[in-house]
């Protein structure tokens, strides 16, 4: 990467003068984020300055897509740090569709802040026999334009070792060194008193799309320049580091790099776990020990992706499986039985490319046409891991011949209930879980009966009068389009990362680190955030991380409308 030009150096002296000498203005007129002014507390302390690089957003401004963006986390974020006490202009934003466009913004960055990166490129593509190198000009005012930034010649730099004469730092890594696992913020350095906050941008697979911007990404998946560009990420992260900047990585975990911060947002195995327990505790599985046997359906949805629903299949199978062991829970396809493990998620995932895919899995699971007159098997409960399939089986549901919604389970849950409860005259009430109509499939018996006995016992169930009764229909990603069904009942709930939250916490870290503040006291301040056990250094010495939110007809108004998630009116109130 290109050393910075005279009049560059001059400005990136004037950003390290103004992160280490209080009270200097004298070259914050005017000028980038960068550049600009740290921001106080109102006691002299300085809050220093916060860079947010995060990828574009995948998404197109539909309503059938997750809500859950880096554009909204970022905002959210900046208002959060301005409402602390940060000024706007030492918060700077930056958005890069790819991971190239990415690291060349960082590298921009952090030489306009006074850090030499002359030294730096990606070990692998210092490695590469290909020996292609990369001319891209700098930019001079040290904008977001991705058109005019750095770039590294992918070579090794005889001269590693040696100063610079613009930079105040010693601590660069060599060009094709791999950085340590276990760097930290310098003391001193241009980047001291600057917490950079970084998502990779890594490109989304279409399954990716289904559950929102901050579901993690597996670096092993991306090709060779991704990976190129991924281990360049790292070196320019660690050499941040080493110039004192603080650095909190966001959703995927970068090889041969710890972060000061790791910020878990979301995980392929919290998303089944959240729509799994949600099951248990609607259908009362542990309060019922010895009610009926309930019949629960998993879908696992994949384009391209196996691994995101093999992940997800153990996150559901942590919730259920010991309910299918022991009998209290059964499969009516027979897809999932006793005797099934972890490494039966294959039985249950299926392509699902189109609606059709979805809507195909339905119909030839609950297929009931070997049971003589019963036209509907008994279905208490249907795991389809997003809202996008959630919607595409509340209509084949319907076609089937299921009536009714989970008001049937819920009979005091209604839209006039609902809306006064929006409105705050009265919560929404819920009656228990109605008892089953039979007892021949109890808990304490089926754990002790044969396969053949539990397959008779399952067509008794599929024969009853409430055969036809609607589902509990789970779904991720709170899509806006979905609001409405979870009002009316026909979808039971769906889940969404409490992004507001996780802006709040966020922007307290990031200023705490700021001032100097060691993730451990942090972490006695900041509920969200917790020492990590040094068992995996790509999570840093501590890791920022929360629940998922669970959205059903009963909380939409405290979970979604009162934060401002979405208004009444998305959710056709």
């Amino acid at each position: 990467m290109k050393k910075a030009s005279t009049a560059r150096r001059i400005i990136a002296m004037c950003a390290t003068a103004a992160l280490l000498i209080a009270g200097a203005g004298a070259c914050s007129s005017s000028t980038t984020p960068q550049t600009g002014q740290s921001a106080s507390d109102g006691t002299g302390q300085s809050m220093g300055t916060v860079a947010m690089f995060v990828p574009s957003d995948g998404f197109t401004l539909s309503n059938s897509t997750p809500q859950n963006t880096w554009k909204a986390l970022a905002d959210d974020t900046q208002s959060e740090l301005e409402s602390i006490g940060m000024d706007g202009g030492s918060i700077s934003v930056q958005t890069a569709s790819s991971l190239t466009d990415q690291t060349k913004q960082l590298d921009e960055y952090l030489t306009g802040l006074g850090v030499d990166t002359s030294q730096v490129s990606s070990p692998t593509m210092t490695a590469s026999a290909s020996g292609t190198e990369s001319s891209d000009t700098a930019s001079s005012d040290g904008s977001a334009d991705t058109s005019a930034a750095s770039s590294s010649d992918g070579t090794a730099s005889s001269d590693a070792a040696s100063s610079s004469a613009d930079t105040t730092s010693a601590d660069t890594t060599p060009s094709g060194a791999t950085p340590s696992a276990t760097s930290a913020p310098s003391a001193s350095g241009p980047a001291s008193g600057t917490t950079i906050l970084i998502a990779p941008a890594i490109s989304y697979s279409n399954d990716d799309k289904l559950y929102g911007d901050y579901v993690p990404h597996d670096a092993a998946d991306s090709d060779s320049t991704e990976r190129n560009d991924l281990a360049e990420l790292a070196v320019l992260l660690t050499t941040a580091q080493d110039n004192g900047a603080s650095v909190m990585l966001m959703s995927t975990q970068l090889e041969d790099f710890s972060p000061s911060v790791f910020v878990d947002l979301s995980s392929a195995r919290g998303i089944g776990r959240l729509q799994a327990q949600y099951v248990v505790n609607k259908l009362r599985l542990v309060a019922n020990s010895d009610a009926g046997a309930k019949a629960v359906e998993i879908l696992l949805p994949y384009d391209d992706d196996t691994e995101f629903v093999r992940e997800a299949f153990l996150g559901i199978w942590d919730v259920l499986g010991p309910y299918y062991r022991d009998g209290s829970i059964y499969s009516p396809s027979g897809k999932i039985t006793a005797s099934s493990t972890d490494a039966s998620w294959q039985d249950v995932a299926y392509k699902a490319s189109s609606d059709d895919g979805t809507k195909n899995e339905i119909t030839s699971r609950l297929d009931a046409s070997a049971y003589g007159n019963v036209t509907t098997m008994k279905l208490d409960a249907l795991i389809c891991l997003n809202d996008k399939v959630a919607s595409t089986a509340v209509s084949t549901l319907k076609s089937l011949g299921y009536t009714g919604t989970s008001a049937t389970i819920n009979p005091n849950t209604s839209v006039t209930g609902i809306i006064d409860n929006i409105r705050g005259n009265k919560d929404v009430s819920k009656s228990e879980v109605p008892a089953p109509s039979t007892d021949a499939g109890s808990k304490s018996k089926r754990s002790s009966l044969s396969a053949d006995a539990i397959d008779q016992i399952s067509a008794v169930l599929r024969s009853q009068n409430d055969d036809d009764q609607w589902p509990l229909v789970t779904g991720y990603g709170a899509y806006k389009s979905q609001l409405p069904s979870i009002v009316n009942g026909t979808q039971w709930m769906t889940g969404i990362e409490n992004r507001k939250q996780y802006a709040s916490a966020i922007a307290h870290t990031a200023i705490g680190l700021n001032e100097g503040q060691t993730t451990q006291a942090l972490s006695g301040q900041i509920a969200a955030l917790k020492e990590t056990d040094g068992s995996n250094p790509s999570l840093g010495p501590a890791i920022l991380s929360m629940s998922l939110l669970g959205v059903t007809a009963d909380n939409i108004k405290a979970a979604l409308i009162d934060p401002g998630y979405v208004s009444a009116a998305d959710a056709d109130l």
